[in-house]
């Protein structure tokens, strides 16, 4: 017992001692520091609920428990990401604690303590650890609530029924693709008649079942009273559901947050919708649609999707591991390629994978867990793999693969030939297959530019504008085709009265994507300002027939028009520019 408390003290160090060690590097480098794409969204978010207030009128757009947990750190500490990040470093390392706890189910103490330790060498969970976003409190609460599960399943106590769908809603809250897997264990439960002492299956789960909607309802319920539609927990999942299932995912999956994001966001309000609720529901009824039309572009798109959740490389969403790891020693340590093999995914997932196959065939317990983890993949996979929405299984993917070695050892002393000839043969074939560098939709971004754009957009937040411009410069230097740089660098030149500077920028923006709606209304209004009324009209009046939901633009022409006499006109832009704000005022 004293040993395994010394391994289990051991390890705790070793996080905490990495944590500091990244994020005290992370200080010094803007590209790490600073909130940057959905980090800053959160942070943003977070901000505002700190300080008591929302600019959102409609129900979430994303899941509301970690931008709440961050606001709570917020309101004692104030807003500083770096303290965020500390905690974070602690719950790490509670999950890592976790992850010593369910590993003994099944290995002595040392394999567990060699699981923990798999888990701490995982880079992409430091990376996320680094990045202000849910994946390492969804992963202590998921590593929580399957402990809480299993201990239900080994008596007949109503009360680890209901801390169990506890977590589990809480894991909902933060991300909401869970529930695939929380509904899957509740039909394991019944199946299995688990606990064997409860003669009627529902029972079992009832408590679980209602603890889960105990905690969901309320968000629910807020979501219907403010934003006046049924949206189960946040209005993304629509979008994110449509990003993965359509006729050209290699578009969808490689739009970028800029113009063309926001020309996919509202695709739904150009189709009439008038709320969150009925933009989710559009996209989603978008994606059923191409499902039921084209069943066998959907099957192969699956299979696609699945090899892309077990690539063994990182997959990018906004930000990208692999460019991000130059700017952090720790992260260059815990991540890269070797020989052809990536660290972690191209030892753990296919070692885990077997591990787990091995697991569930021995025990209930193995079945159990087996069953969240395939559940939980199907429900990233049904909308699309990234390495973020993968991370929370680390945890899992350490204790599997130590699973296999003992199995192999264990094969190995008994003499068992046949069975640790299938299991290598597997393994050479799930590594190989795991390491090939499959094409991917996000191949073709360059996201060292898309790093710079984001880093100028956060610096510019900040008020410092040299720095952001040079960002920018940095951005157009990586990629000169990017339009929205050319956007950025024009309204960043007109806040400083650069004008002629601006102009430029816009009309190059414009070269680059002549549908480019925002900087064509910027140019509008600049050449107002220059008292050319004339091009400024036709300008505005483009980009108005563009983009009808630009409410900066409605309101750029109604200024124009009324300078010119025109009053009504500008009065009908007016309202439209309120109509287009209220309407779009949940985000």
């Amino acid at each position: 017992m004293a040993q395994t408390k010394w391994r289990v003290l051991l390890i705790l160090v070793a996080v905490l001692s990495i944590g500091i060690w990244i994020i005290g590097g992370a200080r010094a480098v803007p590209e790490l520091n600073l909130p940057l794409v959905d980090s800053a969204t959160y942070h943003r978010q977070a901000t505002e609920w700190a300080a008591g207030h929302s600019s959102a009128t409609g129900p979430f757009w994303q899941p509301p428990l970690y931008p709440a947990f961050l606001a709570a750190i917020y309101r004692v500490a104030g807003p500083h990401p770096i303290v965020a990040r500390g905690v974070q470093v602690l719950l790490l390392a509670l999950g890592v604690g976790l992850t010593f706890l369910l590993a003994r189910r099944w290995l002595s103490a040392r394999g567990a303590a060699v699981a923990a330790g798999l888990t701490v060498l995982c880079g992409p969970l430091w990376f996320y650890t680094l990045q202000l976003m849910p994946v390492i409190l969804f992963m202590v609460l998921s590593l929580a609530a399957l402990l809480m599960t299993l201990k239900f399943t080994d008596s007949s106590q109503i009360r680890f029924a209901v801390t169990a769908g506890l977590l589990w809603g809480l894991a909902a809250l933060t991300i909401s693709t869970v529930l695939l897997a929380v509904v899957a264990l509740m039909l394991f439960l019944v199946i299995c008649r688990t606990p064997p002492s409860r003669p009627k299956p529902w029972s079992r789960i009832g408590g679980l079942a209602l603890a889960v909607i105990l905690v969901i309802l309320p968000v629910t319920l807020r979501n219907r009273w403010v934003g006046g539609d049924w949206v189960l927990i946040s209005a993304n999942s629509g979008i994110n559901f449509y990003i993965g299932n359509n006729a050209r995912t290699d578009v969808t999956l490689a739009t970028r947050p800029g113009l063309d994001w926001d020309r996919l966001e509202r695709l739904p309000y150009l189709a009439g919708a008038r709320t969150a609720g009925q933009a989710d529901r559009y996209f989603r009824r978008e994606a059923w649609d191409w499902i039921r039309s084209h069943p066998g572009a959907f099957g192969l798109n699956e299979l696609r999707k699945v090899r892309d959740f077990f690539q063994a490389r990182e997959i990018p969403r906004n930000l990208d591991l692999a460019t991000l790891r130059e700017y952090s020693p720790g992260l260059r340590l815990l991540t890269g390629t070797w020989g052809g093999i990536h660290w972690p995914g191209g030892l753990l997932i296919p070692l885990g994978v077997l591990g787990w196959i091995g697991l569930a065939y021995r025990s209930r317990a193995g079945r159990l867990v087996g069953i969240y983890g395939v559940a939980f993949a199907i429900g990233v996979i049904l909308f699309f793999p990234a390495g973020r929405y993968r991370a929370p299984l680390w945890p899992l993917f350490a204790i599997g693969s130590v699973a296999a070695i003992d199995q192999a050892v264990t094969a190995w002393r008994a003499g068992h030939w046949r069975y640790l000839a299938t299991g290598m043969l597997g393994l050479i074939i799930l590594t190989v297959g795991v390491n090939i560098p499959w094409a991917n939709p996000t191949d073709g971004i360059l996201f060292k530019a898309e790093l710079e754009r984001a880093l100028g957009a956060a610096l510019e937040v900040r008020g410092d504008l040299k720095s952001a411009e040079a960002s920018y410069v940095r951005a157009l230097v990586l990629d000169p085709e990017s339009a929205d740089a050319h956007y950025l660098l024009g309204n960043l030149c007109r806040a400083q009265h650069r004008n002629d500077e601006a102009l430029r920028h816009f009309r190059e923006a414009l070269r680059l994507r002549p549908d480019h709606d925002s900087a064509r209304g910027n140019l509008g209004f600049l050449l107002y300002e220059r008292g050319q009324i004339g091009p400024a009209l036709k300008e505005l009046e483009l980009a108005v027939k563009l983009n009808p939901l630009n409410a900066a633009v409605h309101h750029n022409l109604g200024v124009v028009l009324q300078a010119v006499g025109r009053g009504a006109e500008a009065n009908n832009h007016f309202q439209k520019e309120q109509a287009i704000r209220e309407l779009f005022a949940s985000y």
